[in-house]
């Protein structure tokens, strides 16, 4: 049976204001749009649009606005102390991000109050039991609701439905394109897991001491994981001198291209990215944007030195990194790795521009775990109690003073003096006076 109107805005829609007036926002989503009841609209609805009612005041209105389209709206989050918190949506890709920092705060925020409620309680019983009268602690309050964020997760599908539309839109421009790159990398990071930032922060540390204690002790009971290689040490002098040999782009950097390069990128992702490729830290890579008749006069100058065996290692890493924190930017650029001189060069190009990096051979990577090293997706399971991080944190020390091997306490050749004899009989015996 189709959902009526009346059921959706009442189980489905968002508090809002819509020019200046009250308002219910419905996210269609593509789910929602096959089984809403379409005779009581009279536009067709597809997932990617949101329907709005408000009264101004005379009678009810309906509109069908676009995801995608800019309109005067707000959206309202309402607080435990009955307040409203209120983010801006007339650009929708930026009130998802908003509304989804909101929702990760508040989660931060409720894990909080429960930590000091307990603590509170747990102070005040242990006070009783010394026989004191302390004052009974009364509960704070989250700064929102449990469910104040339950119809978040229809929005962001509605909006995301209209993102792919547009992604897939040929007619789409290079700006439009990096801006809903940009936007999909930063959903990604608002929604990689449902933890709380000290959660993470736990299953982070103990990863990490994990993968620590396997360097030192492969067969260890608490091994797990893979630890990134020791950065690069090297001076990158290599690298250097083969971009200095290219030549200049004959064309140069449209306008349009330089000033979407001029935006601050995702550093965190970068890298992510480049940390399969070489253990030179990202700052020291070698870096160029090109246009695209730049791009193929540098691929025309190192056609010969193209490196094959270490393309198909490094790209395929680069593609999972990029699936991971930029999804579905992955099938969108296209690169080649070429060694020459002691120097790796990747070129690489997508619908906005070219660009090249170099770094120096000795520094690349030859095997990772891309998976376990940077891929990995934390659940409640992964998050150790402060005991369990204890415990690592011993193991790894006492690791560090001893990881199981012999010792070799005899000289190489028995019959060896260690110090030679200089006439004073020194290392035979009692020293001589002022030695």
């Amino acid at each position: 049976m189709p959902t009526s109107l009346r059921d959706a805005f009442a189980n489905l829609g968002l508090r809002a204001e819509y020019k200046g007036q009250p308002a219910l926002l419905l996210p269609v989503t593509d789910e929602l749009a096959g089984d809403l009841d379409a005779a009581s609209i009279r536009q067709g609805v597809a997932g990617g649009q949101m329907l709005v009612s408000w009264n101004d005041g005379e009678r009810r209105n309906g509109a069908v606005i676009d995801a995608g389209a800019k309109n005067d709206i707000y959206i309202f989050v309402r607080r435990t102390d009955g307040s409203d918190l209120r983010i801006a949506a007339g650009d929708m890709m930026d009130a998802t991000l908003s509304v989804l920092g909101a929702r990760n705060t508040a989660r931060d925020n409720a894990a909080k109050v429960a930590e000091a409620n307990a603590k509170a309680r747990a102070d005040y019983e242990a006070a009783r039991g010394r026989g004191e009268t302390p004052a009974e602690p009364e509960d704070r309050q989250p700064v929102f609701a449990e469910n104040a964020f339950d119809r978040v997760p229809g929005f962001v599908a509605c909006v995301l439905s209209a993102v792919e539309a547009a992604r897939s839109d040929d007619l789409a421009t290079e700006k439009e394109i990096s801006e809903l790159n940009t936007f999909m990398a930063s959903l990604r990071e608002l929604t990689r897991d449902e933890l709380t930032s000290a959660e993470r922060a736990r299953a982070d540390e103990a990863a990490r001491l994990r993968a620590e204690i396997a360097m030192l002790a492969p067969g260890h009971a608490e091994a797990r994981g893979a630890r990134m290689p020791a950065a690069y040490e090297g001076d990158g002098e290599a690298a250097r001198d083969l971009m200095e040999s290219l030549p200049s782009d004959p064309n140069g950097l449209t306008a349009a291209q330089s000033s979407i390069m001029a935006r601050s990128g995702n550093m965190d992702l970068a890298r992510r990215l480049f940390s399969v490729a070489t253990t030179t830290p990202l700052m020291q890579i070698e870096r160029r944007a090109l246009s695209h008749t730049g791009f193929k006069t540098f691929a025309q100058e190192l056609a010969r030195h193209e490196n094959k065996a270490a393309g198909e290692a490094i790209l395929p890493r680069i593609r999972a990194v990029t699936a991971d924190g930029m999804p579905g930017y992955e099938d969108q650029w296209r690169g080649k790795i070429y060694t020459k001189d002691g120097a790796d060069i990747l070129l690489m190009r997508d619908r906005v521009a070219a660009y090249a990096y170099a770094w120096d051979s000795a520094s690349r990577i030859a095997e990772i775990n891309v998976d376990a090293a940077l891929l990995r997706n934390f659940t409640a399971e992964d998050v150790p109690s402060e005991a369990d991080l204890e415990a690592l944190r011993a193991i790894k020390a006492d690791l560090r003073h001893d990881n199981g091997a012999e010792v070799d306490f005899d000289w190489d050749d028995e019959d060896e003096e260690v110090l030679e004899d200089d006439g004073m009989d020194v290392g035979r015996g009692p020293r001589p006076a002022g030695y």
